[in-house]
């Protein structure tokens, strides 16, 4: 009987396994597009998580996959908190598959076809049809177990009543809730965990109030996939492990407070309303996720806050992407050096807004520059030890080196920023100073990096309207020289601070121009023209 139960379980996961794999190969492009997108408003984020983790039905895969993007940089970690609550929610549709159709419903006859008919696809046809056949296989497999399952837990409970297991005192819901984390954390599956609870209780091997300890155990266990998964990666991938961890264990608390309510709702369904105890048990495994989310999702700020408190930043700001470890993955390593140069963007704005500014003092000046030339230094030698494989690889490659060039001739002019006072006073240049300290200004406010091509589209029109003052400003000043209305060193100084101007422009320009992501073409947005 017992073995009857283990086999029902290994064929329910050996189903599981296949359809991930089969659905993660036919949508895993479309799936890491969708997280980019899909993850920046919290709401829609858990939207995403919700129907994702449904979809693919292992919450595992989309956890997995956020903490393999937030760790290598492609997600920044509060946009994964969403999808991380969505996908708590979108893991309870496997209780109800299991309860509505896998336990009532003899699909015997549909099953077998099904793993017939995977398998020829996965033999005899093409690679996208091996993955269809894969989902195939997969789901008739899971529904295969679940019949074997139910039948060895019918056996079990003919020599065990629900007496015979823990429950109703402290002592036996804690030792049912390890029971749950256990189950999860040896199956490495909250979905086959579950399933057995939901196995048991149609056979009354079970209660129902046993069986909703063992679902809020087994709500805790899942995370231990995310927290193996963040071992050894960025500290964003452990935050968003610890996010996962928290936000289960908080709503294993919850549900543990208020179990005895849920359990008079869950008596009062079932002998008033006459509700099946599997469906009983699937509504609770949703309501719970559900309170939890409802709690905490209005406290994503300050759940954020209490991540970075945990987990501060231990590493320099500048390099903290460029984790060797990403180097063995061309995408990856060449991610994190760009993100790692957006970084360098982003510190010789704050650089030049302060010089604009005229609060920019020269130890400081110097300090900032050369942390600017240290971090691109490094990302010199990362990004050189990243082997590209393809033509595409290779560009992005190019691209890489061309913007770090841009930022280090940008550096290298920065050490002029006392032409800065020259331009302010010059009555030649101060229109087109005043012009280009108002771009700093707004670009030192603007930190999002999501609208890079909008920010691309401006600076190029801006480097050009820069290049025709700097021509137009070269006559006049050359027709005043030459009319001795300005003496010709000062005109030379005047000069010299436009030309600067027009350098600073064009280097910030293209160097932005190459950090775009390759799968950018959008138009100019907006929200960003408005800003400048």
């Amino acid at each position: 009987m017992v073995i009857t139960a283990i086999g029902g379980v290994a064929i329910f996961l050996l189903g599981m396994i296949l359809m991930t794999d089969g659905l993660k190969a036919i949508a895993g492009s479309a799936l890491n597009r969708a997280l980019r997108k899909l993850t920046r408003n919290p709401f829609i984020g858990f939207l995403f998580g919700a129907t994702t983790t449904a979809l693919v039905q292992s919450s595992s895969v989309v956890t997995l996959a956020l903490i393999g993007f937030v760790g290598a940089g492609l997600l920044p970690f509060p946009n994964a908190l969403g999808v991380i609550f969505g996908s708590n929610i979108g893991t309870t549709s496997t209780a109800w598959i299991v309860s509505q159709i896998g336990l009532k419903v003899n699909i015997g006859v549909l099953a077998f076809p099904l793993v017939g008919m995977g398998t020829l696809l996965k033999l005899f046809g093409s690679k996208k049809s091996d993955n269809i056949g894969s989902v195939l296989c997969g789901f008739g497999l899971i529904f295969i177990g679940i019949s074997i399952l139910q039948e060895g837990m019918a056996q079990i409970a003919t020599q065990f009543t629900p007496q015979s297991f823990p429950g109703g005192s402290f002592g036996g819901n804690l030792l049912l809730l390890l029971i749950g984390i256990a189950m999860t954390v040896v199956m490495q599956s909250s979905s086959a965990a579950m399933a057995t609870t939901l196995a048991a209780l149609y056979g009354s091997a079970i209660s129902l109030e046993q069986a909703a300890v063992l679902a809020i155990g087994q709500n805790i266990g899942t995370t231990a996939t995310a927290l193996m998964a963040s071992l050894g990666s960025t500290l964003s991938a452990y935050r968003t492990a610890l996010a996962h961890t928290l936000f289960n264990v908080i709503t294993a608390a919850i549900a543990l407070l208020l179990l005895p309510t849920f359990i008079e709702i869950m008596q009062t369904l079932r002998d008033v309303y006459l509700w099946d105890p599997t469906t009983i048990l699937a509504s609770f495994h949703t309501a719970f996720n559900g309170l939890g989310v409802l709690l905490l999702m209005p406290l994503i700020s300050p759940f954020t806050k209490l991540m970075y408190r945990i987990l501060p930043d231990n590493e320099p700001p500048l390099t903290r992407h460029l984790d060797a470890r990403k180097i063995r993955i061309y995408s990856m390593g060449v991610e994190a050096a760009r993100q790692a140069i957006l970084d360098v963007a982003k510190l010789l704005i704050d650089f030049a807004n302060r010089a604009f500014s005229g609060t920019l003092r020269p130890r400081v000046a110097l300090n900032l520059l050369n942390t600017a030339n240290l971090a691109l230094a490094e990302t010199r030698r990362f990004i050189s030890n990243v082997n590209p494989n393809t033509s595409n690889e290779k560009d992005k490659a190019v691209s890489i080196f061309h913007a770090m060039d841009h930022l280090q001739q940008l550096s290298e002019e920065f050490r002029l920023y006392e032409l800065t006072t020259v331009a302010r006073q010059s009555e030649s240049v101060k229109d087109t100073f005043e012009r280009v300290k108002d771009v700093f200004s707004r670009l030192y406010q603007y930190r999002d990096n999501n609208h890079l091509d909008e920010i691309v589209h401006f600076l190029k029109e801006f480097s050009l309207e820069v290049a025709d003052r700097r021509r137009n400003q070269r006559r006049l000043v050359l027709e005043e020289t030459a009319r001795l209305s300005i003496h010709p060193d000062k005109a030379l100084i005047e000069l010299e601070a436009m030309r600067w101007l027009d350098r600073v422009t064009y280097h910030l320009w293209r160097a932005y121009h190459h950090l775009q992501p390759s799968s950018t073409n959008g138009q100019l947005g907006t929200d960003t023209e408005d800003m400048f």
